[in-house]
């Protein structure tokens, strides 16, 4: 644009406003004081020379001027003041020397100046510097030095400044760095210290700093670390100690910090562990989680302590175990692979294993700090923490709790006459248990669900005389069980599938006349059944799947109150499903049982006779 009839230089008041010259080496002419707002921008001039009269660049005042390579100062340089985005986009430019008078770089001043290059040299009186001050400027490199006065560093000053190297000495006037301001430095190699002002860790601010070498030290009054803050940050070492005061931890503030070693430590005033806050510290190898923590994320493989290949020991010093994000992943320590003992509160054991047991490998214990092996609480002995594989259950317990001994590698386990009591899943996935021995009389009244589920090495049980309940899946998938099945006389419920697929089970199935419900599945699969099967005369329903796949029997007796047979499916829900062994069915009530959809001898293809009462035939 030009003016007509006017001068290259267009000057009001001095200050230089444009430039319509064709000229690609330009000197600012004489009594000009300030190059004024887009006075060069966009244009195609090579090289600036500026005379000691100018103190102030204006903003946008070289945006974009992608050809200029050189700014001369003739004499003094005087500027005080260089406006927002002044030599932005100026991506020939290769230097620039600040004069003492500046006490401010702007945001985005020198922002993808990629050619700028040499050690940076800032003014001694710089107090600020702004947001991109030089963000993308790669080619920047030796030591950054930042004189003692700055106070702020804005928002991504120095992002993707990978060439700058050596440590990063941030002086102790600082109060904020902005959000990325050093993301991507991947050139500096010595230690970091934050200054002793700082209160919150912005977001991303040293994220991709992978250079970084020795301790990280981050300043007591800290009370928020921001999201990837330290993210990839791979080559700090030494123990990683967060402050006491920390507040609030970001998603994936030391993400992939993998040099940190020995114990981390969560303070007491954080309350929630995001994700991937510590995921891929490989080289930690306890943590301590800080009574405050009362939420853990737990979504997807973005678990906060995802990849920390390295933890042996968790401790937890809340006496409530942190609640998982997410109700159907709750396993915190999902990627711990290494990972041997949960540590927790005394009296405390219970909760923790109610919370985490389920998730947890059979190799990890849970252990109460200072705590015994056994824990009884009321006479109930709720978990056991010990090394050994052959137990005695002590004197004073009469219930083993649900849960209690739940994944552990035990072989052996002896009751005493006490014992009235097996809880829920008390021995649920006990893979390696082989003995369960009762030492005097066994008092054993229940059984409850799950008690004995997936112990496959398992071969007997002893039912006593008391035993009134068995509950759903208490010996499911026992494959190893064997031998016939001795129910006492007073048995009066089998629950659902609390024999499915025991199929080493083997003489005949006796079932006791007291029993008054068989829960569906009960026996499926139980194959190694022989002989008679006899239906007490106090069941009246025979539900889905209950003997289905019991191919060893050879007569079925319907007991006098059967009223109903489950026969929807020609398939495992069939109650009778693949009898193929069966040759004789006695009926023994007067009227019929109903089926629901197919024939209840579907599933009996050698069926060769029906008995019946002799007054039905009449």
């Amino acid at each position: 644009i030009k003016e007509t009839g006017g001068d290259d230089f267009i000057v009001v008041d001095g200050e230089v406003t444009g430039y319509t010259g064709d000229s690609t080496e330009v000197t600012i002419p004489e009594g000009v004081t300030k190059i004024g707002a887009s006075a060069f921008k966009k244009s195609q001039i090579q090289k600036i020379t500026i005379p000691a009269e100018v103190t102030e660049i204006g903003e946008n005042a070289f945006q974009g001027s992608t050809a200029l390579q050189e700014v001369v100062f003739s004499g003094k340089n005087n500027v005080a003041e260089i406006g927002s985005y002044a030599f932005s986009g100026c991506g020939e430019l290769t230097g620039f020397s600040f004069g003492e008078n500046l006490t401010e770089i702007k945001e985005h001043t020198f922002e993808y100046c990629t050619k700028l290059s040499g050690e940076l040299r800032l003014p001694k009186n710089l107090t600020v510097i702004g947001a991109y001050a030089f963000g993308s400027c790669s080619a920047l490199n030796g030591n950054l030095n930042i004189p003692e006065n700055v106070t702020s560093i804005g928002e991504g000053a120095f992002s993707g400044c990978s060439g700058l190297t050596g440590n990063l000495q941030l002086p102790e006037k600082i109060t904020s760095i902005g959000t990325y301001a050093f993301n991507g430095c991947s050139g500096f190699n010595g230690s970091l210290t934050l200054p002793s002002g700082i209160t919150e860790i912005a977001d991303s601010v040293f994220g991709n700093c992978s250079g970084f070498m020795g301790e990280l030290i981050i300043p007591a009054g800290v009370t928020r670390i921001g999201r990837y803050a330290f993210g990839s940050c791979s080559g700090f070492s030494g123990t990683l100690k967060l402050p006491e005061n920390l507040e609030s931890l970001s998603d994936s503030a030391f993400y992939g910090c993998s040099g940190f070693t020995g114990e981390l430590v969560i303070p007491d005033k954080v309350t929630n562990l995001p994700r991937k806050v510590f995921a891929r510290m490989t080289g930690i190898t306890a943590v301590t989680v800080g009574r405050g923590v009362t939420s853990i994320y737990t979504d997807a493989s973005d678990f906060p302590f995802y990849g920390m290949t390295g933890v042996e020991n968790v401790s937890f010093l809340g006496e409530t175990p942190p609640s998982a994000s997410y109700f159907w992943n709750n396993n915190i320590f999902d990627g711990m692979t290494g990972l041997k003992t949960v540590y927790v509160p005394k009296g405390a054991y219970k909760a923790y294993s109610d919370a985490y047991r389920e998730n947890l490998p059979e190799t990890v214990r849970i252990k109460e700090t200072g705590g015994d092996d056994f824990i009884i609480t009321d006479g109930e002995l709720v978990g056991y923490t010990g090394e050994d594989t052959e137990i005695t259950v002590p004197d004073g317990a009469t219930k083993i709790g649900a849960s209690a001994f739940r994944k552990l590698q035990i072989q052996k386990i002896v009751i005493s006459p006490e014992v009235t009591e097996i809880g829920e899943n008390a021995f649920k996935d006990c893979a390696s248990l082989e003995e369960v021995v009762f030492s005097g009389e066994n008092n054993i009244k229940t059984v409850e669900e799950g008690a004995f589920r997936n112990c496959t090495k398992l071969t007997s049980f002893e039912f006593g005389e008391k035993l009134t309940a068995i509950g759903n899946f208490a010996f499911e998938n026992c494959t190893a069980l064997s031998g016939e099945l001795r129910f006492s006389e007073g048995l009066t419920t089998i629950g659902e599938s609390a024999f499915y697929n025991c199929s080493n089970l083997t003489g005949e199935l006796k079932l006791p006349e007291a029993l008054t419900s068989i829960g569906i599945n009960a026996f499926l699969g139980c194959s190694g059944f022989t002989g008679e099967l006899a239906i007490p005369d106090k069941i009246t329903e025979i539900k889905y799947g209950t003997f289905s796949g019991m191919t060893g029997i050879t007569a079925i007796v319907f007991g006098r109150s059967v009223k109903s047979v489950y026969t929807d499916y020609i398939g495992y829900d069939h109650a009778f499903y693949n009898m193929a062994g069966v040759e004789k069915v006695t009926f023994l009530g007067k009227t019929p049982p109903s089926y629901s959809k197919y024939s209840i001898f579907a599933c009996m293809p050698n069926l060769k006779k029906i008995y019946v009462t002799a007054d039905v035939l009449e």
